[in-house]
């Protein structure tokens, strides 16, 4: 398992969330080398229950060379009800057990993605401990700078496959170990 993570900003544009996704989505592809279209998935949070602890909705997602900004946010915005459906699922039982872990195994990347505009947390990155069932996980945190109309990214690439190259981006990603992470979390909490 190898980790990755790369800080850049952007001048806010009409869609900061398909930008996001956009850039996030296109450097993925590269990196994996693909010749099919990538597919992912957003999970979505919902307050937990009673009887779902993990209380997620998940909408699919697919990117392919001529996909543009334009094109993520209409998949965005026609495919939101996935995220209900998807979560009524999980609540009611309608799901085998184990079957998430099917479905993580049929993606090639997970995206979370936080959006914040507390300037006290710049570069805020998170990960997992053991591998997980997708070949790629992302970790996107997101904080908007209205004042300065920009948006400054730390985005994480938690990476459980060898078809993951990073030599194949031309941006400078800076690799991690889990030991970083926890250095960096308790430098913040001791802030």
């Amino acid at each position: 398992m190898k980790r990755y993570r790369y800080d850049y900003s952007f001048y806010r544009t009409v869609n900061v969330k398909a930008t996001i996704i956009y850039d996030t989505i296109k450097e993925l592809y590269t990196c994996l080398g693909l010749n099919r279209p990538l597919v992912c998935y957003l999970p979505i949070a919902f307050n937990p229950t009673e009887t779902v602890y993990n209380n997620i909705g998940i909408m699919w997602l697919t990117y392919e060379p001529t996909d543009t900004i334009e094109s993520i946010r209409r998949q965005l915005s026609e495919g939101s009800y996935q995220v209900f459906g998807t979560n009524f699922l999980l609540n009611y039982g309608c799901t085998k057990k184990n079957q998430g872990t099917s479905i993580r195994k049929s993606v090639d990347a997970v995206i979370t993605i936080v959006f914040s505009e507390d300037d006290q947390i710049i570069s805020k990155m998170w990960t997992f401990r053991h591998i997980s069932d997708y070949p790629v996980y992302v970790a996107v945190n997101s904080l908007l700078l209205p004042q300065k109309n920009c948006v400054m990214i730390t985005r994480t690439f938690t990476v459980s496959t060898p078809a993951f190259d990073i030599r194949k981006s031309e941006l400078t990603y800076q690799e991690l170990t889990l030991e970083d992470f926890y250095l960096r979390e308790s430098k913040e909490n001791d802030n």
